[in-house]
């Protein structure tokens, strides 16, 4: 675990810090070979590169999961969304209720974790 996501946790308030704690160790529990990075201030996570991070978005004040290339990604519970101006890129907001939907969270973590070990065969 990299000490400077350590920190960005550590200084949100419990709530978010709770969520955002959870949906990251689905997120490294996804493969075993992902590693975590802090980048652009942002929590990422590469498996062979970059391919989720975790985020605070402004225009809908909430945490947002974000997934490099998402627009690749199945979507079996409709939660994947995208800007307008985000070609490849798809989030789910990580609203409060997320926290008990750990299990949706880590099968959209194994779509994005199947497409990026098929990207590098």
């Amino acid at each position: 675990m990299h000490p400077r996501v350590e920190a960005y946790i550590e200084h949100l308030d419990p709530k978010n810090a709770a969520i955002l704690q959870a949906v990251r160790q689905v997120i490294l529990d996804a493969h075993p070979a992902v590693v975590e990075k802090f980048i652009y201030s942002t929590p990422f996570y590469a498996l062979f590169r970059n391919f989720c991070y975790l985020t605070f978005s402004k225009k809908h004040n909430t945490f947002v999961l974000g997934f490099t290339q998402g627009h690749l990604m199945d979507d079996p519970y409709q939660l994947l969304k995208a800007e307008s101006n985000q070609k490849y890129i798809r989030h789910i907001f990580l609203n409060s209720g997320m926290a008990e939907s750990l299990d949706i969270i880590a099968t959209y973590m194994q779509i994005a974790v199947q497409i990026q070990l098929e990207k590098h065969r």
